[in-house]
């Protein structure tokens, strides 16, 4: 609940969810003690209205010096 709140502020959406599949399969992934299980996963991004607007890249030969 204290990420989720914390969320609004610094513009990142946010939500739990516990989808079964992974759920299921986590212990491959995080391995979690015996007596401890993942309860569910909390997903966090940007909104779209809030992603950066992309960088513009030049060449690369614009950046690099290559020496024999």
């Amino acid at each position: 609940q204290n990420i989720y709140l914390s969320l609004l502020p610094a513009k990142i959406g946010g939500y739990w969810s516990s989808p079964t599949f992974l759920m299921n399969q986590i212990q491959t992934f995080i391995p979690l003690p015996e007596d401890q299980r993942c309860l569910g996963l909390f997903y966090l991004g940007c909104s779209q209205e809030n992603i950066p607007p992309p960088i513009e890249k030049g060449p690369i030969e614009a950046k690099v010096k290559w020496y024999a």
